[in-house]
């Protein structure tokens, strides 16, 4: 296997037949439902092969993909990958014009049109759902990812993860050959207040009672150089509610029965825990676990500008405010990662005046310089590590998350849950998705992603509010309903919630539901420092998903399911732990059962999955089978910084100055934060001279990642082959 930087090959001047891509988002509550249309035309005298690689959030569930070919529309039918894709290749074979669209990890998607004849156009439409993510002012999160990094595979990797596919790039300070057009229609009950973005936006039009409906579409010359990201700020604040949909009589299991979304923001209330609950807080053990690797130099903001501010210099603020609001009593370290890995201490200091002074020099001297994005190890020295039993681990890992062993990184960390609850922030356009949040949800924490600095310090204090809250045990879900139905939790019960923070369950309700209305009731149940606390959600026959007859919360309950089922231990693509023959046995057979219902799910509920496809054919169409078909994949921007090459500017002509930004009292105190003395203490800066980068040259032609660039001796406490 290749290790190091995932390859991306200059694009050359070759016509491309995808002209456009225009993309129709409508938002209802927390769910947001898309339509992405990918028009094309083949100028060539020749047939020719499209590919589209493109990003998706983790969280979402692709249900459809059709395509329009010579005023002929032609939905295509998911089938088992292999199988879907020895059906393209057999359509191409004979001559038809045939579409592909598969999963390569959770949050990239490959699109393919084979055999698009000289001349002739197609459109294909790829539709899906995902959860939306809440803000801490409470603004509803829309993200349309548009930015793919490389991905780095570290050596010696044994995750099924493979490399990205070939993907040519053309110069960010140069058009793409395609554009893009986007228009999000958004609708809250209770009215909506403004929908922002940092992008350039048209003006938002409002309608329906109380501005309940609010429009708006991207802006001209947008070019694809960062995520479409916008905020829907509603009026009224959130409050619990559920939502039911009626299943469809003629399929099974899952997609034959009524779904239930259950959405929860646990309160404590006035509970007799509350006051101990915040003593024990003071105890924590922080670990904060950051990516210096060589693509941490790219820009924030990809737009060709030329601006300074990189991930790294993001990571850093990020940190520092971290640091800054710890609370006294804890203890803490950072451990800085690359293809090798350092930490600032021997092992967890106890947070004083004079250990926040000492780290936040260290963290101005960090830089983008430790080649791939290797986490694995790190991680492994800290599980290793012992624990202190009167503060309880909190883990925050702050990256880009450009690695491919993904699933890997997601399985260590669920299997050391019990002991260390791990945080995440991805860094930067285009983070992955699937590992941030899917470390975030292995590891009972949360997730949040720093795309900017207008909502730096609330996310932050956001994550520590919930690290500083103690764990919530013993959770379960009750339930009252009418006789006949039953509830069965897709695909389980959390085993981690937070006080204040959006928790989303689904529901299957088996049985025969009473012809006449009937109410009922969802109760969360879990024990806040040995006190039981409830919250309740009424479940009702009125409360009818509002969208069009779709299934929507189907959709989400099977994607919730499928991400569970190829996650974990004993996932489908997991490698047996050493052990006994018969342990092996028995994982391998757990593993084979998995993958075996995955398909099946996804078969079922046509959400696609790692181990199924869209597949389509035009029957109709035949190119002559003498004509030689050329392949044309779809460039993308490519962005200065690498991934696993440690390519980073020399000092002198990058300025790392980070901004000395102490958190204001009074925002803290109103989240529920207890401010630190230390959070306004003045920072000394410290030599760099030391730490100046240096410049690694590194060939194209390289296939393993170059050695580090190793920080002061005195500096940090160096760690090789993986050793704490």
């Amino acid at each position: 296997m290749n290790c190091g930087l995932i390859f991306v090959h200059e694009y050359q001047e070759k016509a491309v037949p995808l002209k456009a891509v225009s993309v129709e988002a409508s938002v209802q509550g927390f769910v947001a439902s898309v339509r992405a249309t990918l028009s094309y035309l083949n100028a060539e005298a020749f047939p020719v092969e499209a590919s589209f690689l493109f990003p998706l959030d983790d969280d979402s569930a692709v249900h459809a993909f059709s395509a329009s070919l010579n005023g002929r529309h032609i939905d295509a039918v998911i089938k088992e990958k292999e199988k879907a894709k020895e059906e393209y290749d057999d359509a191409m074979s004979s001559g038809h014009t045939a579409f592909l669209l598969s999963e390569d990890r959770g949050d990239v998607f490959q699109c393919m049109l084979g055999n698009l004849g000289a001349g002739e156009g197609a459109e294909l439409r790829v539709e899906f759902v995902s959860e939306l993510a809440v803000e801490p002012d409470g603004a509803v999160r829309f993200c349309l990812p548009t930015v793919l990094n490389p991905r780095y595979t570290p050596p010696g990797s044994s995750s099924a993860d493979s490399a990205l596919p070939f993907v040519p790039f053309v110069s960010c300070s140069q058009p793409l050959p395609y554009s893009m057009a986007f228009h999000l229609r958004a609708e809250a009950p209770g009215g909506i207040a403004d929908v922002t973005s940092a992008c350039n936006l048209g003006p938002v039009s409002f309608s329906g009672p109380g501005n309940s409906v609010a429009q708006v579409s991207l802006g001209e010359g947008f070019k694809m150089d960062r995520d479409v990201e916008l905020f829907v700020h509603p009026i009224q604040k959130h409050r619990p509610f559920a939502l039911l949909e009626a299943g469809d009589t003629a399929k099974a299991s899952l997609m034959s029965d009524t779904v239930a979304m259950l959405n929860f923001f646990p309160d404590a209330g006035e509970t007799k825990s509350t006051k101990g609950a915040e003593a024990l807080t003071q105890k924590g053990e922080f670990i904060f676990v950051v990516d210096c690797s060589g693509s941490m130099e790219c820009p924030m903001v990809n737009d060709g500008s030329g601006g300074r501010e990189t991930r790294i210099h993001s990571a850093k603020e990020t940190l520092m405010l971290l640091l800054k609001s710890l609370p006294l009593g804890c203890f803490f370290n950072v451990y800085a990662f690359g293809s090798s890995y350092n930490s600032f201490f021997p092992e967890t200091r106890e947070y004083s005046q004079a250990s926040m002074d000492e780290a936040l020099k260290l963290v101005k001297g960090m830089s983008a310089n430790l080649g791939g994005t290797e986490i694995l190890e790190p991680l492994v020295a800290i599980y290793r590590s012992a624990c202190r039993p009167e503060h309880p681990r909190q883990l925050m890992v702050l990256t880009d998350g450009e690695v491919s062993n993904t699933r890997d990184v997601i399985s260590l960390v669920k299997k050391n849950a019990s002991k260390h609850r791990c945080f995440s922030f991805g860094i930067g356009d285009g983070a992955s998705t699937e590992l941030i949040k899917g470390i975030a949800a292995s590891g009972g924490g949360t997730a949040e992603f720093i795309t900017g600095k207008e909502r730096l310090q609330g996310k932050v204090l956001k994550a520590l509010k919930c690290a500083l809250q103690p764990t919530l045990t013993s959770v379960s879900l009750s339930w009252s309903l009418p006789p006949g139905l039953s509830a069965i939790v897709v695909p389980e019960v959390p085993r981690s919630i937070f006080l204040g923070q959006r928790t989303i369950l689904y529901a299957q309700l088996a049985g025969t539901a009473p012809a006449a209305p009937w109410q009922g009731e969802a109760v969360l149940k879990y024990c806040l420092h040995g006190e039981s606390v409830e919250n309740r959600v009424p479940v009702t026959s009125q409360t009818a998903n509002p969208g069009e007859p779709r299934a929507t919360l189907h959709w989400l309950a099977a994607k919730a399911m499928i991400r569970h089922l190829v996650s974990g231990p004993n996932a489908p693509d997991s490698t047996p732990a050493p052990g006994d023959a018969e342990q092996q046995k028995k994982e391998e057979a757990e593993a084979k059962s998995r993958r075996e219902r995955v398909v099946a799910l996804s078969v079922e509920s046509g959400v696609v999955s790692p181990y199924t496809a869209f597949v389509g054919v035009d029957t109709d169409s035949r190119q002559p089978l003498g004509a030689a078909m050329q392949e044309r994949p779809t460039p993308r921007h490519h962005f200065f910084g690498g991934s696993g090459f440690g390519v980073v500017c020399d000092s002198s002509s990058y300025s790392m100055d980070v901004v000395d930004a102490a958190p204001n009292r009074g925002a803290m105190q109103s989240m529920g934060v207890l401010a630190s003395p230390m959070m306004s203490a003045p920072v000394a800066t410290p030599n760099l001279g030391a730490m100046r980068h240096k410049r690694i040259s590194a060939s194209p032609m390289m296939s393993a990642p170059v050695a580090n660039v190793p920080l002061e001796e005195s500096t940090f406490q160096k760690h090789k082959d993986g050793r704490a």
